[in-house]
């Protein structure tokens, strides 16, 4: 039974005095226990906020993982509480940090209808866990009479392990599982509908599960090639897995080889779960790069493989590329979220059409990326100006430069100085209609988001104040009131006014009466006029308008348009690249 304090209170300050102990010591303090009984009371009381806050914390824990990316960048003891909160959820109670230090000694102990469980968490930065972690929590299961062990991992045990622990009361839970069981409890969870329920165990009950037995790599890669079947059209990656690995059985290579391929695709998929992109558009994107291609890969793979002497050889050079943009694209992501530079606006005009050759660039410079910002700088002006323009460009080359990019960084600079100055075709009015466009009257579309935003920067830089960086921009670790959208200074439908025809042509979507603002901030202006909209905030762009608000019409909106455009024609000014400050 559990004593509250205030029941501890009662009891010194009430009964204890009625009682009679023969020891006069016992006799004296029995009459000061009333005066101590708050203070002693409050001792017990200190412990109940900290121990709510740290459960509140454990479940907001395990609520805040979302994929394998978030789960292994928590600490080792997050990961033992976030397992703790999961065995909790699931009825069981739980003991907590049994042992020193990452990985020592048994990390929680789960009962339940009078069994012992006992669990070991390895949350490490490793990928794999061995036979050897296995085998030594059975020893310990087996010494403290325990009715099970299971060992959890952010990541993945070694085939040994699982072997040994088949035949044993041991269960060994992987990363991927571990994810996978707790969305399938929410899931439950949040199921009311008891048709949906027998639905669920419907499928459980009746699913086929189709176990083949295999004596070696040859045998399990002829299997994953004609079996290799989820229930869903297959991916071009997993299909391009299938085929790889069985042209390498078929040219008659050892095991070796058919290893070395499995453990490069091993990798790419560990990568893969780390990056934003999914595997399909990052093996499209390698291809175009080193292939020339980004439709029909698998063929074009087929038949570049076909025309080779020694068909292994190329096949491990293939996935050892692969394996690489992969990792590239997880640096770029990650360069994307971290730094300020031209890599970030890239991704952010273009992505698509950029990867590729951002790839390419990684692959013969990895080490040396800080020396391409010119480039990039170039590569950042030709995609604005195609944006940003009057003009009907479909036609973007930088997949083809990407393909036929040979490492010669000089020839790429004046490639891209000559994209930057006149476009992909001869006939373009490149640098006219970019003007054209930004002196017009119509600018409402979203990649002027992209133009306010380095105004922004460009007015902080006057200043001599911090940029808002791209990852503010984006809004990538913020909710979505945060998210950054474009507000019309004079509102599009004001209320208790009437627009002249000539205003609403020549100034209401005009960049000189569009500001960048946060979702939630416009939503909250909502229709009023300039001279009630409250524009203070931290963006400079907007302190502008602030003290120029009760005269806004369009003389202000002009020369506020002015000024925009003259900013815009000097940044992007292809002959200044190589003095301009990034924004």
């Amino acid at each position: 039974m559990q004593v509250y304090p205030f029941h501890h209170s009662i009891f010194l300050k009430y009964l204890l005095p009625v009682f009679e102990f023969n020891s006069p010591i016992f006799k004296g303090l029995s009459k000061i226990w009333p005066l101590f009984a708050p203070y002693i009371a409050f001792i017990f009381l200190v412990p109940i906020p900290f121990a709510l806050f740290n459960s509140w914390r454990k479940k907001k824990l395990l609520e805040s993982q979302k994929n394998l990316a978030t789960l292994k960048s928590i600490s080792w003891k997050q990961f033992e509480e976030l397992v703790g909160e999961a065995y909790r959820r699931q009825g069981y109670q739980v003991s907590e940090n049994i042992g020193e230090g990452p990985d020592g000694g048994i990390d929680l102990r789960l009962r339940k209808n009078g069994e012992l469980i006992l669990v070991q968490c390895k949350h490490w930065k490793a990928f794999k866990v061995d036979v050897k972690v296995v085998r030594e929590m059975y020893g310990v299961m087996v010494s403290k009479n325990a009715s099970k062990a299971i060992v959890i991992t952010s990541g993945t045990f070694t085939q040994p392990a699982k072997n040994f622990a088949s035949d044993k009361p041991i269960e060994l839970i992987e990363g991927k599982q571990l994810y996978a069981r707790d969305c399938f409890s929410e899931l439950l969870e949040n199921t009311t509908k008891t048709e949906e329920i027998l639905h669920w165990k419907e499928i459980i009950e009746e699913a086929d599960i189709t176990t083949y037995v295999v004596s070696n790599k040859v045998q399990a890669t002829q299997i994953f090639s004609f079996q290799n079947d989820r229930g869903k059209v297959l991916t071009n990656f997993e299909k391009l897995k299938a085929h790889l690995m069985y042209q390498v059985y078929l040219s008659g290579s050892n095991e070796d080889a058919i290893s070395y391929i499995e453990k490069e695709f091993e990798d790419i998929y560990r990568i893969s779960e780390e990056i934003e992109s999914d595997e399909d558009t990052v093996l499209n994107h390698h291809c175009m790069a080193f292939l020339g291609v980004s439709v029909n890969v698998i063929e074009k793979i087929k038949k570049e493989s076909s025309r080779v002497q020694n068909k292994t050889d190329w096949i491990k050079d293939f996935s050892t590329k692969l394996k690489n943009s992969f990792s590239y694209v997880k640096q770029i992501e990650e360069f994307q979220k971290l730094k300020y530079g031209f890599i970030s606006d890239l991704l952010i005009l273009d992505s698509n059409n950029c990867l590729p050759l951002l790839i390419k660039i990684y692959h013969y410079h990895q080490y040396e990326i800080e020396k391409f910002e010119d480039i990039f700088g170039l590569i950042e002006i030709t995609l604005m100006r195609m944006r940003y323009t009057r003009g009907d460009y479909r036609t973007n080359r930088f997949p083809i430069i990407a393909h036929s990019y040979d490492g010669n960084k000089d020839k790429l600079r004046d490639r891209a100085l000559d994209c930057a100055i006149n476009g992909f075709q001869t006939w373009w009015e490149f640098k006219e209609n970019f003007e054209i466009c930004l002196k017009g009257d119509y600018h409402y579309w979203k990649i002027t988001r992209y133009l306010l935003w380095k105004y922004e920067n460009y007015l902080r830089e006057q200043k001599k104040e911090g940029f808002l960086p791209a990852s503010d921009f984006r809004s990538l670790y913020k909710k979505k009131s945060m998210e950054n959208t474009i507000e019309h200074i004079a509102p599009q439908t004001p209320k208790d006014k009437e627009y002249s025809d000539d205003f609403k042509a020549k100034c209401l979507n005009n960049c000189g009466n569009l500001v960048l603002m946060t979702l939630g901030k416009n939503a909250r202006l909502g229709n009023k006029t300039p001279d009630k909209k409250d524009f203070q905030s931290p963006l400079l762009s907007q302190q502008e308008i602030e003290c120029q608000k009760n005269n806004w019409n369009e003389v202000t909106i002009k020369h506020r348009q002015e000024k925009i455009v003259a900013f815009a024609l000097d940044y992007w000014n292809p002959e200044k690249n190589n003095q301009r400050e990034h924004l």
